[in-house]
């Protein structure tokens, strides 16, 4: 499903830092990017996890983008317990400097992906280590019939 880019201004609105309905104090908002246009263009968006509807949605995929979202949390009283989100490290490095004492519950999607990434590099350095011995091994598996006499003498 294709938008085109006049449309994408009216289904996306710019940085909205006015007030935030969210379900509370306890709730734990989530964080997630999406993008328009085939990835050229990134929005932030502020999920609710009770009504599961958008509550905030910024242009772009930066710090600077959640920034102003968090100050007016934080004028509003609301102090997050925990924040869902991905591993992007913007979305993290502004909770932290905002809500210090936020848990971040990251994308279980994300984290198995890196885990994989990380296991898929501990192979292909096994698999090195193993070829890399296997060559040294090799000679000494096959000496020459004249090293195998020497030896019995």
């Amino acid at each position: 499903m294709g938008c085109g880019q006049g449309h994408s201004q009216t289904l996306v609105p710019q940085v909205n830092p006015g007030p935030v309905e969210t379900s509370g104090q306890d709730s734990v908002p989530g964080i997630d990017e999406f993008s328009v246009h085939k990835g050229h263009r990134y929005f932030t968006v502020i999920i609710d996890p009770e009504s599961r509807r958008p509550v905030w949605i910024g242009q772009g995929r930066s710090q600077q983008v959640v920034e102003p979202l968090f100050k007016v949390l934080k004028r509003q009283g609301i102090h997050p317990l925990a924040v869902a989100m991905d591993m992007w490290n913007a979305y993290t490095k502004s909770l932290m400097e905002h809500f210090p004492m936020a848990a971040i519950v990251y994308d279980r999607l994300h984290i198995i992906t890196n885990a994989n990434k990380v296991l898929n590099e501990i192979r292909r350095l096994l698999r090195r280590t193993e070829t890399g011995s296997a060559r040294h091994q090799a000679p000494q598996a096959h000496a020459p019939d004249s090293l195998k006499k020497a030896g019995k003498n």
